[in-house]
């Protein structure tokens, strides 16, 4: 299908300057009042041009441009398009894209002054913009079809419940219109042309009440302007004019005589859930894609979660995955990790906002993989991976970690230090697999901008760290710990592997061996700690682990919920010996930007 694949918008509202790279099923995240909706208002700009006015300028002095790409043009899309538009745009199209810029120079100007240029690309002249070439605003339309835009909840009863132009039911109407027209149409108009008769200003069978009043006004006429004949006509409405009476009447089922009430004396979540419903019936007539005319149209939904229960969200989710990609094109904006599925959160745009910037938004992270990981079955893995924790795209912070015990530990040990839960402080915990997980997803969370720190085993300084050149391999405090490690190796008490680190055996595991490490090195280790913390944002347990600055003797869920409980019951965690650290590193997290 052919779709909007990017859009540049300038000088509107919040955004100063900006692309936004649209999908199939593109969700906006971020912070209320970074500018999500004013993204969905330029699109809808584009498509349906109106007046912008005053506050819709960031600079009224400058002119509001929005420039788009359309992508996946092809043979059939055009063959969909009437000839005479058709002519209009294939001049215009190369590799299946076209790009337009809508611009409005001034605030409150006529609809007739806004401008819709062409980029021609010639190959000898190179880029240039054409100036509203004749007749490609109509070719446009026939195209990009107006888009279904469902606000945030403002006018909720009346976009439901009143036929126009521009409400949701108006729209959705439009799209199932043609069958029952193909259907009934004939029918009613022959029903209706005796009524024609009676009504209409030379019927056969007027009525003789409208008769006489012709006569009545043709005695007073004829006086003042001879040879002027009036007569009354009560036009036969179309078809199409029986639906703009077109309603939705609601009950209740505890309403036993079944009474019916207007949508507007229903509460904000039935209106909600009224207008998402109507969305939901698009992605079940349009689940084979038949009837279609071909074009694709834009849904742009503020916030389709709002005021719905978490069953529902889930279904909003599912319908709008079944309308993307069949002809229709989904951008919507949500504060809602269940409307992001872990296949769709690699194109998610996360939206923020500053002063200097205005509204823009971060690399996805489909973008950031590319960039940060080599190697396309890398990418697939470290793709599913970040999918899966796609609550990353719904904070200002994440903090890295690998292990059951991080898991379940910290966000209780965090609450009871700092009063306040991670999300509470819009921090993120994401535990990952392996120290080379912890690598690869710190690369591409900085590559999109995210503020990162990882808590890591002390193993991580020794392998992940040095092979990735976060602490250099002839660091003097590295080699004192190896040194150590040689040492304890020679005196039998741990064993190591091929690179000189401690491995299990013996009845001594590896995490044992770091351990025994922090204790016979303890200064060297803490350099290492403060190097890794002040120059990377990642924290080293000095201790070799978390279970040792807990004191805990497993790593099994079981183990976890028994020291919680006790924890709770007994207050115990201020006597462990090692937890003052496990403390400083729960203030770190609050204090590092």
């Amino acid at each position: 299908m052919h779709r909007l694949s990017k859009i540049k918008v300038s000088n509107f509202r919040s955004i100063r300057e900006a692309e936004f790279v649209l999908s199939e099923f593109t969700p906006l995240v971020g912070n209320n009042n970074v500018g999500k909706s004013n993204i969905l208002k330029a699109i809808s700009w584009f498509l349906k041009k109106y007046s912008l006015q005053n506050f819709d300028f960031f600079d009224e002095k400058l002119p509001v441009e929005v420039e788009a790409e359309i992508t996946g043009i092809n043979a059939e899309v055009l063959a969909n398009i009437e000839d005479n538009h058709r002519k209009r745009i294939e001049p215009h199209i190369r590799d299946g894209k076209l790009i337009l810029r809508r611009i409005q120079e001034v605030p409150s100007c006529k609809v007739s002054d806004l401008n819709l240029d062409v980029l021609i690309i010639d190959e000898k002249n190179g880029e240039e913009w054409a100036r509203n070439p004749t007749g490609i605003e109509a070719a446009i339309s026939r195209l990009l079809p107006e888009p279904i835009f469902i606000g945030a909840m403002e006018n909720a009863a009346e976009d439901v419940a009143k036929f126009s132009n521009t409400s949701t039911i108006g729209k959705l109407l439009r799209e199932v219109i043609a069958p029952i027209s193909d259907r009934y149409s004939h029918e009613v108009m022959e029903a209706l042309s005796d009524v024609g008769g009676k009504l209409s200003s030379n019927g056969e069978n007027k009525d003789a009440t409208l008769v006489q009043f012709d006569e009545l006004i043709a005695s007073e006429l004829t006086p003042l302007f001879p040879g002027i004949i009036a007569k009354t006509h009560v036009p036969v409405p179309s078809f199409t004019d029986f639906f703009k009476g077109a309603t939705l009447k609601l009950s209740e089922t505890a309403d036993q005589d079944g009474s019916e009430r207007d949508v507007a004396s229903f509460g904000h979540g039935a209106q909600r859930s009224v207008q998402i419903a109507l969305v939901k019936c698009l992605a079940r007539s349009r689940m084979g894609g038949g009837g279609h005319d071909g074009r694709t149209t834009r849904i742009l939904v503020d916030e389709p979660e709002l005021y719905l229960h978490p069953q529902a969200v889930e279904a909003i989710r599912a319908a709008f995955e079944k309308l993307a990609g069949d002809q229709y094109q989904l951008v919507f904006s949500t504060h809602s990790p269940a409307m992001i599925k872990r296949e769709n959160a690699a194109n998610a745009l996360l939206v923020r906002c500053t002063s200097e910037r205005g509204t823009f938004h971060l690399p996805r992270i489909a973008e950031a993989v590319s960039a940060a990981i080599e190697g396309a079955d890398h990418q697939a893995d470290i793709l599913f991976s970040l999918g899966n924790a796609s609550k990353i795209l719904f904070t200002d912070k994440v903090v890295l970690a690998e292990g059951k015990t991080e898991r379940v530990l910290l966000p209780e040990i965090f609450h009871y230090e700092i009063g306040q839960t991670l999300e509470e402080t819009r921090t993120s915990l994401v535990v990952v697999d392996s120290v080379d997980s912890v690598v690869k997803t710190r690369k591409i969370l900085l590559e999109m901008g995210i503020p990162v720190l990882a808590i890591v085993d002390l193993d991580f300084a020794f392998r992940g760290a040095v092979s990735n050149g976060l602490i250099a391999k002839d660091n003097e405090h590295l080699n004192l710990c190896l040194s150590t490690l040689e040492k304890l190796a020679g005196d039998s008490i741990l064993t190591l592997d091929k690179e000189g680190l401690p491995q299990t055996r013996d009845g001594v595991t590896a995490a044992k061996g770091f351990e025994i490490l922090s204790h016979e090195n303890a200064g060297a280790v803490c350099e290492i700690h403060n190097f890794l913390k002040d120059n990377h944002n990642i924290w080293v347990w000095p201790m070799g682990a978390i279970e040792q600055h807990l004191g805990l003797t497993s790593k099994k869920a079981n183990s976890h919920r028994v020291f919680l409980d006790q924890a709770r019951i007994n207050g115990f965690l201020d006597g462990l010996p090692g937890y003052g650290s496990v403390r400083e590193a729960m203030s770190w997290i609050v204090e590092r930007p």
